[in-house]
């Protein structure tokens, strides 16, 4: 009972739930009778005329608590999902690293239209993003990439644990024995010949300091806008501010609402995410520009 009173609060003050509790509350109920009700798939209607797979037989698994999550709140990651949508126009490109089961290659691809390159390394999680690209027709849209990320060309052990976010095996866990070895990969080799504008995406669970430092001809680009990149809370967090620091990209706070813009002058670091750019007035031109999108999981329009 706790811990649905924890997660109802959190439902609550959703920026998109705050002002329409009870519809929150109906929102609750309604999916977990679904789940109760049907025990194998739930498709919903998300954004404007995306679709999710919540897969109800592996309800434990760390993946189908974020499809959930964006039932209950619309937007799970509300700044940096709406920042996606407000900045990202059809005819760029958007680069999803980790891309998991493809929230925001969806949001990028289905909603917006534009192109998509997503990775994700670990072959269970890439056919669970088949699904999902699927029953969105995205096929043509979205090129996937079966590598991982990091500062070199070569192969890595990932975890293969069910039922988690599969990652990078440690050195320190190089005894773990349920692993499988993956093909690694770098940005500047795969993003070479980019030439359209593109935002970035990061979310590789510890590794993304890694990742940049294989992304050095990649970020000194004039056409890469914006980079969304996990905080990890680990001693690399301050080693992704500082490479992107020397490429000109600085932390900002988006406030999706009025579509506004602030430089970051507060302590983030408990924040999951982070948004970085280079041009604010490109940026925010972008954003009050962009239309309006319907978010069917809150009756809301962002």
């Amino acid at each position: 009972m706790k811990n649905v009173l924890k997660l109802l609060n959190i439902i609550f003050q959703h920026p998109l739930n705050t002002n329409n509790k009870l519809l929150a509350l109906f929102r609750f109920l309604s999916f977990n009778f679904k789940k109760v009700t049907n025990k194998k798939q739930i498709i919903f209607n998300w954004v404007e005329d995306a679709k999710l797979i919540f897969d109800n037989s592996k309800i434990n698994n760390l993946s189908q608590r974020q499809i959930k999550f964006n039932y209950y709140l619309g937007l799970a990651e509300y700044e940096e999902m709406a920042f996606l949508i407000h900045t990202l126009k059809k005819d760029e490109v958007f680069v999803d690293c980790g891309a998991n089961l493809g929230l925001y290659t969806i949001l990028a691809s289905k909603v917006i239209g534009a192109n998509s390159i997503s990775f994700e390394p670990h072959p269970d999680t890439v056919k669970k993003l088949f699904d999902q690209l699927e029953i969105n027709n995205l096929k043509d849209k979205v090129k996937i990439i079966s590598k991982a990320l990091g500062d070199r060309i070569g192969s890595v052990r990932f975890s293969n644990d069910k039922d988690a976010l599969r990652r990078k095996v440690l050195d320190n866990e190089k005894k773990l024995e349920n692993f499988i070895d993956v093909q690694m990969t770098t940005l500047d080799s795969e993003l070479e010949n980019l030439a359209q504008n593109f935002i970035l995406k990061m979310d590789l669970e510890g590794f993304e300091f890694k990742a940049l430092e294989g992304a050095r001809n990649i970020l000194i680009k004039k056409n890469l806008k914006a980079i969304i990149i996990e905080n990890n809370q680990t001693a690399d967090n301050n080693l992704v501010h500082k490479i992107l620091s020397e490429f000109n990209f600085f932390r900002i706070e988006y406030f999706p609402k009025n579509r506004q813009i602030k430089l970051s002058k507060n302590n983030l670091d408990k924040k999951l995410n982070h948004i970085y750019i280079k041009d604010i007035d490109i940026i925010h031109k972008d954003c009050i520009s962009s239309k309006n999108y319907k978010i069917y999981t809150a009756n809301k329009e962002i």
